[in-house]
């Protein structure tokens, strides 16, 4: 799928707050239905990679860094075990996707 960053943006915001309720998996989500095939199920990474710059064309690697590195919201949800753990992590990580949306329209 061919996206725009505001797509990617909006997609990603979209995918975690369903994890924010407590999914426990991305893949599962019913978006990518909607929205096609995705690339490791993240469409900012999927903007990236269309831009041949992975990961430095990512919107959330501009403004925070890596997201798989250690201690990353994205990386804490990925390696955490409980549910509990999923939703605060998922939590932090949407909130720096807000970020990233607000930064842009302004």
């Amino acid at each position: 799928m061919e996206l725009t960053k505001e797509q990617a943006i909006d997609i990603s915001i979209e995918l975690w707050e369903r994890m924010t309720k407590g999914a426990m998996d991305k893949r599962t989500w019913k978006g990518w239905e909607k929205y096609g095939k995705i690339r490791w199920h993240c469409a900012l990474c999927e903007y990236a990679m269309r831009q041949n710059d992975m990961c430095k064309g990512c919107p959330y690697y501009k403004k925070f860094g890596d997201c798989t590195k250690g201690g990353s919201p994205y990386f804490n949800w990925e390696v955490a075990k409980t549910k509990k753990a999923r939703i605060k992590f998922a939590k932090e990580f949407l909130k720096q996707l807000k970020e990233i949306k607000d930064e842009k329209d302004n």
